[in-house]
C-alpha cells in the first residue's frame, strides 16, 4: 500500500482523540472505572501507530504488501482491545480481551519482522 506511513498516523491520530474523548469523560463523571480502556486507546491505538507510521516513513521497515497486513491487525487490535477490555470490565466478558491481546501481540510480531526485513 502506497503511503503507509499517512495510513498509520491517521489512524492513530482518530484513536489518539477518541482516548482522549474517553479521558474527558471519566474526568467529568469523576468514573475512574475504564481508566485502562482509556490508556490502552491512547497508547496503542494512538502513540504506537503512529511511531509505526514514523518508522515506515523513515525507512526503517519494509513498506510491502506485510505492511498493509500490519497495518490492518494493528488498527483491529488497537480497536478491539479497548472494547474487549471494557466487556470485560464492564460485563466480566475476558476471553474477548484474551484474543484481542493477541492481536496486538500480533501487531508487535508483524512489525519486527517489517523492521528485520528493511
Amino acid at each position: 500500500m502506497q503511503n503507509i506511513d499517512k495510513h498509520f498516523i491517521r489512524w492513530g491520530a482518530l484513536l489518539l482523540a477518541a482516548g482522549m474523548f474517553i479521558g474527558l469523560y471519566m474526568a467529568a463523571t469523576h468514573d475512574f472505572k475504564i481508566g485502562s480502556v482509556h490508556a490502552h486507546l491512547a497508547l496503542f491505538g494512538g502513540a504506537m501507530l503512529m511511531v509505526f507510521g514514523l518508522v515506515y516513513r523513515a525507512g526503517l521497515a519494509k513498506n510491502d504488501s506485510w505492511a498493509t497486513i500490519h497495518l490492518w491487525v494493528s488498527v483491529i487490535g488497537a480497536i478491539a482491545f479497548p472494547l474487549a477490555e471494557y466487556l470485560a470490565i464492564t460485563a466480566g466478558q475476558h476471553l474477548a480481551a484474551g484474543v484481542a491481546s493477541l492481536v496486538v501481540l500480533l501487531s508487535g510480531l508483524l512489525f519486527l519482522l517489517n523492521v528485520f526485513r528493511a
